[in-house]
């Protein structure tokens, strides 16, 4: 069964107890799930967040959820959600392009909700 861990998505400490202890009560505290067949890294630096980062993870997780929902998808599909720190892509570009979002290792630029979920829902029944 796959672990789940609180990831403070402001400063990525990981507890099993309920988030970091040094953002108090006004900081939210994401779950971490582990295992699955596909790896969905959400971006946590500044400019992501700023620009939607974390409604993405919100539907994202909400996606994971109501996975048994999707009847096209076959059973025991999975994904795994992450959150990363920044990497530094936004630096290298003059353009807007947060928020990054990273599925299997490819990264998308200037990410929304209905993207990232059309691609998790897309690579999941790929892999059939």
């Amino acid at each position: 069964m796959p672990s789940e861990s609180i990831v403070c998505f402001f400063c990525g400490k990981t507890s099993r107890k309920g988030g970091c202890r040094r953002l108090g009560a006004k900081r939210r505290a994401y779950p971490v799930h582990r295992g699955g067949s596909m790896k969905v890294q959400i971006c946590t630096g500044t400019r992501c967040v700023f620009y939607g980062a974390d409604n993405i993870l919100d539907n994202v997780t909400d996606l994971k959820e109501s996975l048994s929902e999707y009847p096209s998808l076959p059973e025991g599909a999975d994904f795994e959600i992450e959150l990363c720190a920044c990497d530094g892509t936004c630096k290298t570009s003059e353009k807007r392009i947060a928020p990054v979002v990273t599925i299997d290792g490819e990264k998308m630029l200037k990410a929304t909700s209905p993207q990232v979920m059309e691609r998790i829902l897309d690579g999941l029944q790929e892999g059939e």
